[in-house]
């Protein structure tokens, strides 16, 4: 039940919650908890990606305040149920501002899924009245390679799998989900 409470209070207490389930501490895994806005540049700048290392040291986990002291320094980067939020444009910006943060070595790679159709367009979430956008699989691709990243610098491999069991009624979206990975070169 502590779980299930948890949903209610900040995003933090995701944090600490993976601290009791991995019996862990601040001192054992000395990684700190960041929350902010992917859309706000004072927390990560959308500036090109690194096609070579970045000039800047690696930067101490421990002493970051945002995450723009480590654009060009990550490997991975795990995103799911999060490019479905928004529209095309904001999705757009979220994924410069992420590749700004792969490191330029090849292997390095931005993943999830999300949920979406096999026709690219913008829809209204019906459970929450906003408007959304669409990639259908090889839009994914061409966004990522081409307009994201400089085209062939990454491999870029999606699919659309069924969403099972769920309804457009009860998820307010299709119920497709894209599962993909943009992987370095």
């Amino acid at each position: 039940m502590w779980l299930i409470d948890t949903i209610r209070v900040s995003p933090k207490a995701f944090w600490d919650i993976g601290h009791k389930l991995f019996r862990t501490d601040p001192e054992t895994f000395p990684v700190p908890f960041i929350q902010g806005n992917i859309f706000d540049a004072a927390h990560i700048d959308p500036t090109e990606p690194h096609y070579s290392p970045p000039a800047s040291p690696r930067p101490s986990l421990s002493s970051l305040k945002s995450l723009n002291a480590l654009r060009g320094h990550v490997s991975a980067i795990h995103l799911s149920l999060f490019f479905h939020l928004f529209g095309r444009e904001q999705q757009i910006a979220a994924a410069r501002a992420l590749a700004a943060l792969l490191s330029p070595e090849p292997g390095s790679m931005i993943f999830g899924a999300h949920h979406s159709s096999s026709i690219s367009g913008k829809r209204i979430n019906t459970l929450r009245g906003t408007e959304i956008y669409d990639f259908n699989p090889e839009d994914w691709t061409s966004l990522w390679d081409g307009e994201i990243f400089k085209r062939g610098t990454v491999q870029v491999e999606v699919g659309l799998r069924d969403w099972e069991n769920r309804s457009e009624e009860e998820l307010g979206y299709p119920p497709n989900q894209l599962v993909w990975c943009i992987k370095r070169k």
